[in-house]
This record gives structure tokens, sequence and C-alpha cells, in this order.
């Protein structure tokens, strides 16, 4: 079985997630056949021979980018024939409580048949920032990717790598919806 975990980040804090995201499948799969493929997602260029994919996006005023809406356009098809998870990454005030008012990511979720959708707090680099973004990383004190986050990813990898064992011990692609 062959897994992509891709994001589209701006800042840097989706890739990060991606990736660690990543290193907590590959330990979680030790011992199977998986393999766990984290790329950009500017670097996926379609997804033939992947069995499952994880897909995230950076949220800015409360919408995924551009560039990852236009891939789950470009790529629903198969999106909604494989396994997929989703999770969006912002700061501050980019991230609605309770994750369900993520419009972008629930709306997704929803068209492409995904298993689930987590939202993640991220961090927003001010200085590379646009003037509009540094205001909300000032009320969000600028945080990083917290410990909070780390621990919340983790967990989702176990839940995640334990439906694709089944997937995988069954071989049956029913068992992924």
């Amino acid at each position: 079985m062959r897994i992509l975990v891709t994001a589209a980040a701006r800042y840097g804090s989706s890739s990060e997630i991606a990736e660690r995201l990543g290193a907590a499948l590959r330990v979680q799969l030790s011992g199977t056949r998986a393999t766990v493929d984290v790329r950009r997602l500017d670097e996926v260029h379609g997804l033939d021979g992947y069995d499952a994919v994880i897909l995230g996006s950076a949220v800015y005023m409360g919408r995924w980018t551009r560039s990852a809406r236009t891939f789950v356009a470009a790529n629903a098809d198969t999106l909604d024939t494989v396994p997929t998870w989703l999770f969006s990454c912002g700061s501050g005030d980019d991230i609605p409580t309770p994750a369900s008012r993520c419009a972008d990511g629930e709306r997704i979720r929803d068209m492409i048949g995904a298993r689930d959708h987590r939202v993640f707090t991220g961090r927003l680099d001010a200085p590379r920032a646009y003037r509009r973004e540094r205001l909300l990383a000032a009320m969000s004190h600028g945080r990083r990717v917290e410990d909070g986050t780390v621990a919340r990813v983790d967990t989702w990898a176990v839940s995640i790598a334990w439906q694709l064992s089944r997937l995988e011990t069954s071989g049956d692609a029913a068992v992924a919806r």
C-alpha cells in the first residue's frame, strides 16, 4: 500500500504537520508493506499509484489555499475512490471553532467522501506575511505549531494507521469508506 501525505502551505505550518503526520504513520505502519510519501502539493502531479491520500491546506481568512482547491477539483474523481483524509491548518482567527465551521475543508470532505477532516493550529511567520496577515499574527501572538497540535497529529496518525491496516488486511477497498 502506497500512501501520499501532502499539503498546500504558505509559510510552513501545513508542511510541518504533513511531515509530522508522515513520520508518525511510518512508525505506526512499520512491519507492514505500506510506504508513506510526504510531498509538497506543488510537487504532486497526479495520484496514480497511491492507495490512500492525506491532503492538507493552510487556511487564510477561513479558506483553503487556491492551489489546494484547484488540486481537489482536478483530482476529485480519484480522491473519491481512494481512502482520503483532510486537514486544515491556520493560526489565530483563521481557524474556526468548532471544526465544522471550516467551510472549505468540510465542503471538500463532503464532495469527495473523505473519511475525516481535522483542524490544527499552526503558525504565521510574521516577517514574511502580508500586512493583513501580520496583524492577525500579532493578535494571535505569532504562534508556531504547538505541542498540543503535535500530540493531536500523532493521535490522528494512530487512527489513520489502524484504518489503513484494516484495509490492507482485508484487501477490500470498501473498508476505506
